[in-house]
């Protein structure tokens, strides 16, 4: 008995010393064979472990977003959150137009055919009319933490914390949110733990309910969609830091392929935001070591503490402060996924209209 036990066991131990992204890949790929093998009665019943995983996840996301924009802005000086924003803000929209004009092209990707079905219910129902002013400006903060209505969230915790930058002794409450802030990512690095067994749970119960004819569609997308991926995160966007930095677009990829690995597995940004602050500090500190003096290997080991420190400090509020802000907003990876929705519209036959672009993209 006791060697059956260990025989059975021993996969799991295997497993369990595996690094998390080959544990997510694993099940990911077991996922799908289950939701093909099995029949769609029994996949069900992975639905609420799927469903309990998302909730979890996405449980500090919105707290976290809030708190740490209100710690951000706030431990900034007046004159340093004009010239960062403004900085930030000017980036943040090319990268969004970047973005939405690839999520444009995706559809000219998809080839022609003809749904057979002519009704649709949807057809129906009047689209709800969409309120910008209701969206981004809250009359009840509170009510926009509840529905989960982001811009408006957003939009309040900026505003609160331009308002503590003219606050005396702001510090205290600002070490405060930063704590909880740490708790919240610790949140989800406990969850990310788990990843595996929710990936296997949803890819379960989703395979299961897609039929046989929609493999290839959805295999369109998949391959469209990671293609603009890969292009942008090993080409487009390692080539521009480089045109507009010191930094070359190897480096950059070197320097951040640890988190890029992690935050693909796990699906989830906020569980590398420590890594990415402390490899974004160190590799500008190093690029402006070699712009004023040479290799960083190359100099006497006293002279180089002495000059990464004060280059340290020189660069660490503002990658403290960018870095969260930045996961605040939309990513580009989030808005590159906005390209299913004309993708749904071609696979139900029904594509968006070009009237309908405009306020697609605003959305």
């Amino acid at each position: 008995m006791p060697t059956l036990c260990r025989s059975l066991l021993a996969p799991l131990r295997l497993f369990l010393r595996q690094s998390l992204a080959v544990q997510v890949l694993e099940g990911l790929l077991a996922g799908l064979v289950v939701g093909l093998w099995l029949p769609p009665s029994v996949t069900q019943l992975l639905a609420p472990v799927g469903e309990g995983f998302l909730r979890l996840f996405q449980m500090p996301v919105l707290p976290f977003l809030s708190l740490s924009l209100i710690a951000g802005v706030g431990r900034l000086e007046l004159s340093q959150a004009g010239r960062l924003l403004g900085r930030a803000a000017l980036v943040l929209l090319l990268l969004w137009l970047l973005a939405l004009l690839a999520v444009l092209l995706l559809p000219l990707g998809f080839p022609a055919w003809q749904d057979a079905s002519l009704f649709r219910p949807s057809l129906l129902e009047a689209p709800k009319q969409l309120n910008l002013l209701e969206l981004f400006i809250p009359v009840n903060p509170f009510e926009a933490f509840a529905t989960t209505q982001i811009p408006a969230v957003v939009l309040f915790s900026l505003c609160l914390g331009i308002a503590l930058i003219g606050v005396p002794a702001r510090q205290n409450l600002i070490s405060i949110l930063d704590r909880l802030s740490d708790g919240l990512l610790a949140i989800s690095a406990f969850v990310a733990r788990f990843t595996p067994i929710g990936v296997f749970a949803i890819l379960a119960g989703t395979t299961a309910q897609v039929s046989a004819a929609e493999i290839p569609r959805l295999g369109i997308y998949l391959f469209l969609q990671g293609g603009i991926v890969l292009l942008f995160t090993l080409v487009v966007l390692p080539q521009l830091i480089a045109a507009c930095t010191p930094i070359g677009a190897g480096r950059l990829l070197r320097c951040f392929r640890t988190p890029l690995t992690i935050a693909f597995a796990t699906a989830n940004l906020f569980v590398v935001l420590p890594l990415l602050v402390e490899q974004g500090k160190r590799l500008i500190v190093e690029a402006r070591i070699e712009r004023h003096g040479g290799q960083t290997e190359a100099m006497p080991q006293s002279n180089r503490r002495a000059m990464e420190a004060e280059l340290e400090a020189e660069v660490e509020l503002p990658v403290e402060v960018l870095t969260p802000l930045a996961l605040v907003f939309p990513d580009m990876g989030r808005l590159l996924s906005l390209a299913f929705v004309p993708f749904a519209g071609w696979l139900n036959g029904n594509p968006m209209p070009l009237a309908g672009v405009p306020e697609f993209l605003m959305t």
